[in-house]
């Protein structure tokens, strides 16, 4: 299947003025989950393939049950300055392929004196755990790449427009488009004209060990950088992860701090998510808590994880 790719953002406002909160306007957002099992093989049994994208804050979600041993539950959520996603499953026997995606891009302008330039940091923590299953549960190299998971933060310059979703044979996906760019994620062709962000840090990126090994996690990340007053950029909160395994990382990361001297002001495309303290520092005003939904594993503790969906074939 294709895989997916995502978010971009909006703008609300705020003043130099040490506690004033930032006005209301809707960022853009993004949140995937996709489900594959097949029981037996390829066997008598239809592999079961299910899907559901969001382009809100609203808790999206997949599951899929072809008895014990081949089953998995996918939820993903994104909000301002939040991501959120998690994976459950048994892969005790079958095929079993889970992921899920949570992006958010926030359209940011700093305000102060014309001409002057700024200094500002953004710190995000990243808490959960990841623990890949069996790979003999898992598709193979062929059809879908390494369990893994995916956490970065990005900045480019320009405005985020929006996200849209697209479908094709092999089914939908999630496109993002600003001034910059657009970026199309494991679509086949990859489509990406975003070129390099000015900015950027990852918690955990794609294959390298410590993503594809899993473990537990208790990171902070930040981006820091000078930036005109007046000039367009947004900010990219990506979270991903496939695997037949567990993973849980849908309450903690997110948005720590944004450090920026008090004489500068922000505009932020978040909602009126954001809080200043008189040092200048911009905190969450609150998270918002997830959606109840009813897990489709009974008997499973929740745990979570994000990715890029690639192509699945129905037949293995």
């Amino acid at each position: 299947m294709r895989g997916i790719l995502l978010a971009a953002v909006l703008v609300a406002a705020s003043a130099p003025l040490a506690t004033q909160a930032m006005a209301a306007a809707p960022p853009v957002l993004g949140s995937y989950a996709f489900n594959y099992v097949d029981a037996d093989y390829g066997g008598p049994t239809a592999p079961a393939q299910t899907f559901n994208i969001g382009l809100d804050s609203n808790v999206v979600a997949a599951g899929a049950d072809q008895g014990a041993g081949a089953r998995n539950a996918i939820r993903a959520q994104s909000d301002a300055w939040l991501n959120r996603v998690e994976i459950v499953s048994d892969a005790s026997r079958g095929l079993v392929y889970g992921s899920a995606l949570s992006f958010f891009a926030i359209n940011q302008t700093v305000t102060g004196a014309p001409g002057s330039i700024a200094h500002i940091s953004y710190t995000f923590g990243v808490d959960g755990t990841f623990f890949p299953g069996p790979a003999a549960h898992y598709l193979p190299p062929s059809v879908a790449p390494p369990q893994n998971l995916t956490f970065y933060l990005l900045a480019y310059r320009g405005t985020a427009f929006g996200t849209s979703i697209g479908t094709d044979v092999s089914g939908p996906f999630l496109y993002f488009d600003s001034s910059a760019g657009h970026n199309s994620f494991g679509l086949v062709p990859f489509e990406n004209t975003l070129g390099a962000p000015f900015a950027a840090a990852a918690a955990c990126f794609g294959m390298d060990t410590r993503c594809s090994d899993g473990g537990s996690f208790s990171d902070l990340r930040t981006i820091s950088f000078d930036i005109a007053t007046g000039e367009d950029y947004f900010v990219v909160g990506f979270l991903s992860g496939q695997t037949d395994g567990q993973a849980n990382f849908f309450n903690t990361a997110k948005l720590q701090t944004i450090a920026l001297a008090p004489e500068y002001g922000l505009i932020s495309g978040d909602g009126g998510a954001l809080v200043r303290a008189a040092n200048g520092e911009f905190t969450l005003a609150s998270v918002p808590e997830p959606a109840s939904w009813a897990m489709l594993i009974a008997g499973f503790g929740l745990s979570g994880a994000a990715m890029r969906r690639q192509r699945v074939r129905a037949t293995v």
